[in-house]
């Protein structure tokens, strides 16, 4: 929800898929339709879906895309992966566009995107942006959504990050007197 309200706080469309963040559609089905629709690509290959349909959601968690009036495809459209586990560098090339290409045929081709929930210093963050081939969100990206000092965070996601903090915070040591 960080990167994905972060996003939208930048200007981006923003679209989560079926199994991203504990929610659940159906079928691999009613998810390829689903980001068929909203990026306006109607050409979807249904062999190639029967093929995945067991893939959850190939590894996609959210479609970030610029609209135009005309609703047409053929606009900037990221597939991102978020990772926020110790393993995040071995997604780096998730989700593939190379097999949502054979899903949906688009307009233009996606555009890799990787989000992460860690600050690189500034060496890293350019290796892992030429590993991801991509957009990369660090921690300092998906934060400077508000960098005006807007209020752009839900209160929901507020709510979960302080309570995902806490315990955290308060296992850190402190110097006792």
């Amino acid at each position: 929800m960080l990167a994905k309200e972060s996003l939208e706080a930048l200007g981006w469309n923003v679209y989560r898929t079926g199994w991203a963040s504990g929610l659940h559609m159906n079928d691999f089905q009613t998810i390829v339709s689903s980001v068929s629709d909203c990026l306006g690509e109607s050409y979807i290959n249904d062999a190639m879906i029967s093929l995945y349909d067991t893939a959850k959601d190939e590894k996609l968690d959210l479609v970030c895309y610029k609209p135009f009036v005309d609703s047409r495809g053929g606009k900037p459209v990221y597939f991102m992966q978020c990772a926020s586990g110790e393993n995040w560098r071995e997604k780096l090339k998730t989700p593939d566009i190379k097999v949502w290409a054979r899903l949906i045929t688009f307009s233009s081709n996606p555009q890799q995107a990787f989000a992460i929930p860690f600050a690189l210093p500034d060496e890293e963050f350019f290796k892992t942006c030429n590993r991801v081939d991509g957009m990369l969100l660090d921690r300092y990206r998906l934060l400077s959504a508000g960098k005006d000092g807007e209020e752009w965070m839900s209160d929901g996601l507020k709510t979960r990050l302080l309570a995902w903090l806490e315990p955290r915070i308060n296992a850190l040591p402190t110097d006792a007197v």
